[in-house]
């Protein structure tokens, strides 16, 4: 889980996937109230892309799936006590919402190729 907001504030990553034992899974938190959400809402088909702009450029971009989670126990296991900027009531917090991305297909692409893989 990041955060893209404000980069001197990166949570650190979560081991949840053994947890919950399940391959590929990402979770990322948001507000409620985000455009995001109404948007999920009416199409839950999303992409995640991420990339390195390191030495060598290089992209990955995952076609899936994403679901609100309601879960109480995810979004506890998953909550940093530095959100509370973010969510001033916690993890009951009306306006924090956890998602699951379950991607279906990726693409890689570096120096000048891609590469893809059906999930």
């Amino acid at each position: 889980m990041q955060n893209l907001r404000r980069k001197d504030k990166i949570s650190r990553t979560k081991k949840i996937i053994d947890i919950y034992n399940e391959e590929y899974i990402a979770y990322f938190s948001t507000n409620t109230s985000s455009n995001k959400i109404m948007q999920i809402k009416n199409n839950e088909k999303v992409s995640v892309y991420y990339e390195s702009t390191s030495d060598i450029w290089q992209g990955l971009m995952f076609l899936g799936i994403i679901e609100i989670v309601g879960d109480k126990k995810i979004k506890r296991e998953l909550w940093e006590d530095n959100w509370v900027t973010y969510y001033p009531k916690g993890i009951n917090d009306p306006d924090y919402t956890i998602l699951k991305f379950k991607p279906f297909y990726l693409k890689y692409y570096a120096q000048l190729r891609t590469y893809s893989l059906e999930l």
